[in-house]
Formats: C-alpha cells, sequence, structure tokens
C-alpha cells in the first residue's frame, strides 16, 4: 500500500476535492479516485485548520519512482509534494 498525507496548514477550513500524481515528464495526472481512509469515509471532504487525512491506494498500480504527489481544493488550488529519491 501507499498513501498520500494531507495536512490544512492554513487558518481557515478548505475542501480537498482530489489527491493523485503528476506523471514524470509531463503535465499529466494520476488521480487517485478511491483512497481508502481510517474512518471508512469519503476522502473529499471538508479540512479544518490543522486537519490532516491519509488516503490509501494500491501503490504499485498508481506510482513510478519520480513521479510527485499533488492535492486540489474545491477552489482550484493545487500542491505538490517532493519527489522520493
Amino acid at each position: 500500500m501507499g498513501c498520500i498525507e494531507v495536512t490544512n496548514l492554513s487558518a481557515f477550513p478548505i475542501f480537498v476535492s482530489e489527491i493523485g500524481f503528476e506523471l514524470v515528464g509531463s503535465k499529466d495526472r494520476l488521480t487517485i479516485t478511491a483512497p481508502l481512509t481510517a474512518d471508512r469515509q469519503p476522502f473529499a471532504r471538508k479540512f479544518e485548520s490543522r486537519a490532516s487525512i491519509t488516503g490509501y491506494f494500491d501503490l504499485a498500480a498508481h506510482y513510478q519512482r519520480d513521479d510527485r504527489s499533488y492535492v486540489t481544493t474545491d477552489c482550484g488550488e493545487m500542491r505538490f509534494g517532493n519527489r522520493l529519491p
């Protein structure tokens, strides 16, 4: 299993709508459509300030070594995680 953890570092609530990977060498994205969560609720949800959640998925089916993770909010903001060595 792989996972992407999302933490709301802002002082206000946000709504996270999507997680996935930006594919190496392109701007194409691979969306994780149904990540598993510890509370078994849908991943897309409102995050209060400082709240976090982890989405789990089958790593082999999605990830390549040089891809980088991303998260998108409902208002269109996108943030990227670091690439792994």
